[in-house]
């Protein structure tokens, strides 16, 4: 059995589709943001922040960057802004 299909039917069956696949891209965006972020990011931000606990501000900024702090060395005055390191990871 040889089925063809015409240009207009294979645009109706686009059509069709197209909701269900930006739904599913629209999904997996989601679910590519760490989950203590999802709450979180969002316009109005700074006002959130002062509702979250002390662990929930760790985990989003652990969720977002890596921060190192490097050693000063014996007897040497090191500026502490100097010894920390900031990797953005997002």
């Amino acid at each position: 059995m040889n089925v063809c299909l015409s240009p207009m039917g294979l645009a109706r069956m686009e059509r069709a589709y197209l909701p269900r696949i930006e739904a599913a891209e629209k999904r997996a965006a989601e679910l590519r943001i760490p989950s203590v972020l999802r709450h979180v990011v969002r316009p109005d931000i700074a006002r959130h922040w002062p509702t979250l606990d002390m662990n929930q501000e760790r985990e989003v900024l652990r969720a977002l960057m890596e921060i190192h702090v490097m050693p000063a060395g014996r007897g040497r005055r090191v500026d502490p802004v100097d010894r920390v390191n900031i990797t953005w990871v997002r």
